[in-house]
C-alpha cells in the first residue's frame, strides 16, 4: 500500500490523509494495519495502538526512521517478536525506551494512562549486557524488571546504573546501600541512594562525602547532596567533621 504512486498529486494527498486516517481507526482489520505499517505515510500513530497486530509491529520495528522505532518502543504491549528487533537497534535511544517501560498515555482508540507489560525474559537479558550505559541505567528505572536481574544489576560496572537499580527496588536492599554509596562518584547517584538509605548513613560514609564535597570546586552543585547527609548522617559523623579550633 503506497502513496506514491503514478497517480495525480491532488489524488496522492487525498489517498495519503485517507490511509492516516484509517491508521486511527478502530474498525480497521488487523490485516489492514499490516498493509498500514509498510505504507509511505506518517505511522506514528498507528505505532500507538493498542491492538497493533504482531506482524505489523514486526514491520514498524525494521523501519529505518529512528523516531518510529522509538515511538514503537514505548508500546506497553509490545508483541515479543518485536521486542526481539528493538533490543538490538542500533539506537541506543531505541533501546533505551524499550528498556525503561514507562508508563504510556495514549490517544489512539481508548484513550488513557496504559502501564506496561514484563518484557520476556530473552530480552531482559540482552538489555542487562547492552554495552550503553544510558540503556542498563533505564533498565533499571523498569518496574517489571525480575529481582534476580536487578539483583545482579546491583554489581554493573556503572555506579549509577547500580544505585538506580536499587533506588527502583521495592524495599530497597539496605545492607548493600553503603557499598553502592562507596561506589558512587557522581552527586545524582549519591543522592538517590541517600533517599532510600534504611537508617542512619554510617560516620565513615559521612566523612568521605563532607570531605570530597569541600573540596570540589563548586561547592554550590553539591547543595542537595549536602541536605541529604544532613537528614540522614549520624550526629557524630558531623560533630567529627568540624573544623578544630585555633
Amino acid at each position: 500500500m503506497s502513496a506514491s504512486s503514478d497517480v495525480p498529486v491532488t489524488t496522492r494527498r487525498h489517498l495519503t490523509v485517507l490511509l492516516s486516517g484509517l491508521a486511527v481507526n478502530p474498525c480497521a482489520e488487523p490485516k489492514v494495519l499490516v498493509r498500514l505499517a509498510a505504507a509511505d505515510i506518517d505511522r506514528t500513530k498507528l505505532a500507538r495502538r493498542r491492538d497493533l497486530p504482531a506482524q505489523a509491529a514486526v514491520i514498524l520495528a525494521g523501519d529505518e526512521d529512528a523516531d518510529l522505532r522509538s515511538e514503537l518502543a514505548a508500546h506497553p504491549r509490545l508483541p515479543a517478536e518485536a521486542q526481539r528487533v528493538l533490543a538490538r537497534d542500533v539506537d541506543p535511544r531505541v533501546r533505551g525506551r524499550l528498556a525503561e517501560g514507562a508508563e504510556y498515555f495514549t490517544t489512539v482508540g481508548v484513550h488513557g494512562l496504559d502501564v506496561p507489560e514484563p518484557l520476556s525474559p530473552e530480552v531482559y537479558e540482552v538489555l542487562a549486557r547492552d554495552p550503553e550505559p544510558k540503556v542498563r541505567r533505564a533498565l533499571a528505572l523498569n518496574r517489571n524488571l525480575p529481582d534476580t536481574l536487578r539483583a545482579r544489576i546491583l554489581d554493573d560496572g556503572d555506579a549509577r546504573t547500580a544505585a538506580i537499580a536499587a533506588t527502583e527496588w521495592n524495599p530497597a536492599p539496605a545492607a548493600r546501600i553503603g557499598a553502592l554509596l562507596a561506589r558512587a562518584t557522581d552527586t545524582f547517584a549519591r543522592e538517590l541512594l541517600l533517599l532510600r538509605l534504611d537508617g542512619p548513613l554510617p560516620p565513615e560514609a559521612a566523612r568521605v562525602l563532607l570531605a570530597e564535597i569541600d573540596s570540589a570546586e563548586d561547592p554550590a552543585r553539591h547543595v542537595g547532596l549536602l541536605r541529604r547527609i544532613a537528614a540522614t548522617a549520624d550526629l557524630d559523623a558531623a560533630r567529627d567533621h568540624r573544623p578544630a579550633p585555633t
